[in-house]
């Protein structure tokens, strides 16, 4: 099997590619991150494209211009924490040589392999993995579309003896098939995505639109400076900080259901907590229903009745109270329109 993209071809490795295996997997800077051992030498690299990088699924990452191995890419149907994953599921390894960091190269690549999964193979749900402190990993799996599930710790690594923490990141099918569909647009030209989230919790500084003008901003004032209240309870992103901020809205019924003409209704000014947390005194918690939204960017005044606008151009309702988040690592501001209870 070989795959191409714009700039790559993905190929079965070849024992004549160890001399230029070696010249990447020797570094250390590239194998220990990713759990493996630097190689020793060209022999040894023959060796392990004999033992391991020639299984059905690795593919050697080829410059098109050059037609020389940079990386490796491959998919396994083992986990080396969770053990043998189910037919409908696989685990995406891969690394690049230092000298193409930065290129877009194996984002590249890792787009093309998740496509052969889902599209060719059939395959329901990818997994992928970095061990903390692996960030440039991290921002790949970013890019590619995969989303936390959990962490482990204590993981032996490289040398086996350092345990480390973990991170497991996964992607659907389905995930990857709304996310590839043609692109939507407000008609203030703000991009919409679509994307399902199940029922989470948000504990934070309750208030209504009955406390008068300013009030939000009042919530928000009241919750970021007793934070640390909460903070044992918030629930961690792959980068160990907290995984959002939500601007959570209900009717006062508490139904989850929009505000009243969008002006009358409460909000939770607040972060995402793990399931099960409670609300420490002067604190409130909510649990948000599973709902498919339709998230754009709150990148300006106009951003929530431009949604609206085009929600009534295309004949869609709201199935629930419209949600605002923030993202702790970029700071941007999204607005989630719930258009299915799920």
């Amino acid at each position: 099997m070989i795959l191409e993209t714009g700039r790559l071809i993905l190929r079965p490795w070849k024992e004549t590619d160890a001399e230029e295996l070696y010249r990447y997997a020797r570094d250390p800077r590239v194998g220990p991150i990713a759990c493996w051992e630097p190689h020793t030498s060209p022999e040894n690299s023959r060796q392990i494209i004999r033992e391991v990088l020639s299984a059905p699924g690795v593919f050697a990452v080829v410059l098109r211009e050059t037609g020389l191995p940079v990386g490796s890419v491959g998919l396994t149907r083992v986990s080396s924490v969770e053990g043998v994953l189910p037919e409908t599921e696989a685990d995406i390894g891969f690394w690049i040589g230092v000298p193409y960091w930065g290129r877009g190269l194996i984002p590249e690549a890792v787009r093309e392999i998740i496509r052969y999964a889902f599209e060719e193979l059939g395959l329901e749900r990818l997994w992928c993995s970095y061990f903390e402190g692996n960030e440039r990993s991290a921002r790949v799996q970013e890019k590619c579309g995969f989303r936390y599930h959990h962490s482990v710790s204590g993981v032996p690594s490289v040398p086996k003896e350092l345990l480390r923490t973990l991170h497991v990141n996964c992607q659907t099918r389905e995930e990857w098939l709304r996310r590839n569909e043609p692109a939507e647009y407000t008609p203030g030209g703000n991009r919409i995505e679509t994307l399902r989230k199940e029922a989470f919790t948000v504990i934070g500084k309750e208030g209504s639109t009955e406390d008068g003008p300013g009030f939000i901003r009042r919530l928000w004032k009241l919750a970021e400076g007793s934070f640390p209240e909460i903070a044992p309870l918030v629930k961690k992103g792959p980068g160990g900080g907290p995984s959002g901020f939500w601007g959570a809205m209900t009717d006062f019924s508490r139904a989850f259901r929009p505000w009243e003409n969008f002006e009358r209704g409460l909000y939770l000014a607040g972060a995402e907590c793990l399931d099960g947390a409670e609300a420490p005194e002067g604190w409130t918690k909510w649990v948000i229903p599973s709902f498919e939204y339709l998230r754009v960017e709150n990148a300006g005044p106009d951003a929530f009745g431009d949604m609206i606008l085009y929600l009534t151009r295309k004949h869609r309702g709201l199935a629930g109270a419209v949600q605002e988040f923030t993202c702790p690592k970029t700071k941007k501001e999204y607005l989630y329109f719930p258009v299915k209870r799920l």
